[in-house]
């Protein structure tokens, strides 16, 4: 964990400068902090401990950090700290297409969950000779190392930086995620109540599905570990 001095040094900050900046450079500061190091300060210093209580604060930081719009908890602050314990993807990025992974989740929804993976498979076309490359590209292949020995096998060199990041980017974690949320939202494994071969009638399940909120599901398979996380996928 953090130290208040190692904090301060990554803002390039001294303590004795703290009470001098205004709200404004207080809540700049702060934005740019992830909550546990937000607690830290907050514990020592009394400025920022009353900044830390305003809720004004805590809302933004949802939309700019996780790209949330509504509280997951009592108050926005509740909710911030609950995307940090989940280590909420951010909604608000952008995948390969442009599209932030929140129109992406919402769009998904409302088809079937498999285009996610039949969008992340065309964009990784290029990279290799043929769809089965792709697939393998998309299926097999998770790391720097088994990606450029994959890269050397069908095309006898590396991939380039360029190429291996965007590799990467459409490999996203972001877009697993979604995947994983969007298939158990739609009732296509057994985590959370997603299952809809449990004794429900068809018009029952759909009925209670809609009631539920996929950023739960978001959440969940966010906190999951990369390996688990390919495992649901």
């Amino acid at each position: 964990m953090s130290s208040v001095n190692e904090i301060l040094a990554k803002l390039r900050l001294e303590s004795q400068n703290v009470n001098n900046l205004s709200l404004s450079q207080l809540h700049n500061v702060l934005s740019m902090l992830s909550v546990k190091d937000i607690s830290i300060l907050c514990e020592v210093s009394g400025k920022f401990n009353t900044f830390c209580e305003e809720e004004s604060f805590w809302k933004p930081k949802a939309l700019n950090d996780y790209g949330i719009e509504k509280k997951y908890g009592n108050t926005w602050k509740q909710t911030v700290i609950n995307m940090d314990k989940v280590n909420m993807i951010n909604l608000s990025d952008k995948w390969i297409d442009g599209k932030t992974y929140k129109e992406i989740l919402n769009n998904t929804i409302q088809s079937i969950a498999d285009t996610v993976l039949d969008s992340q498979k065309r964009y990784l076309l290029p990279y290799g000779d043929n769809d089965e490359d792709a697939t393998f590209l998309q299926e097999e292949v998770h790391d720097e190392k088994s990606i450029q020995d994959f890269a050397i096998m069908v095309f006898d060199r590396n991939y380039t930086d360029v190429e291996l990041n965007t590799i990467f980017r459409i490999k996203s974690r972001e877009i697993n995620v979604i995947y994983a949320a969007v298939l158990t939202y739609k009732g296509g494994n057994g985590y959370l109540p997603g299952d809809s071969n449990v004794g429900l009638s068809s018009l029952s399940y759909e009925f209670l599905r809609e009631m539920i909120d996929p950023i739960l599901y978001v959440m969940q398979f966010s906190s999951f570990p990369d390996d688990r996380l390919r495992a649901v996928s």
